[in-house]
């Protein structure tokens, strides 16, 4: 989070001191080991607090050890992918991603998004696959480095076809490793 300040509340509170700094500015919240979060049309967003002119927020339920600062929005964006050419260079071949897998560690499942483009109303981001192994897969991943299997990736044939990956604050994720199956076309 951008301009964070953190904490501990003894005893636990729903009243968070994030500090007059943040006065009248939004703020995204991690407590207890989890982001404030609530569903909105099927989806884990972000709860949003405003901070007031003391530099209070108050939360829905009370916490104890918390983070608290202005949400912010990572992206990441792979080069042009130029693979699985069986006659020469893929790099102007019409190509699409039709699997993706991923090797994380520290993060949030619901606050990862992926696609092949950002911003594009056709094709927005979807979540990460709330299965993994064939199992429902863990919502909060801390410390352990955690191999997702391949999962498909709704990919078009393109000359320029990439991974987009998006993360928002207070969602957490460290990317270590991203693995890419294209098809060529032609």
């Amino acid at each position: 989070m951008d301009s964070f300040k953190s904490g501990v509340n003894g005893p636990a509170s729903t009243a968070i001191a994030v500090g007059t700094h943040l006065e009248g500015e939004t703020v995204v919240v991690w407590a207890d080991v989890a982001p404030l979060t609530e569903e909105v049309a099927g989806y884990e967003v972000p709860l949003e607090f405003v901070v007031d002119v003391s530099g209070n927020i108050t939360v829905p339920t009370a916490v104890t050890n918390w983070v608290s600062g202005k949400a912010y929005t990572a992206r990441y964006k792979s080069a042009r992918l130029a693979y699985a050419a069986d006659g020469g260079t893929a790099m102007l071949a019409k190509k699409k991603v039709t699997g993706v897998g991923l090797v994380m560690t520290d993060f949030t499942r619901a606050g990862i998004r992926m696609g092949s483009q950002f911003d594009n109303a056709d094709r927005p981001l979807y979540p990460l696959p709330a299965n993994a192994f064939g199992d429902t897969a863990e919502a909060i991943v801390l410390s352990d480095v955690n191999d997702e299997e391949i999962f498909a990736f709704p990919g078009e044939f393109s000359t320029d076809s990439r991974v987009c990956l998006q993360l928002q604050s207070p969602f957490t994720a460290m990317f270590l490793g991203l693995v890419v199956g294209v098809e060529t076309h032609g």
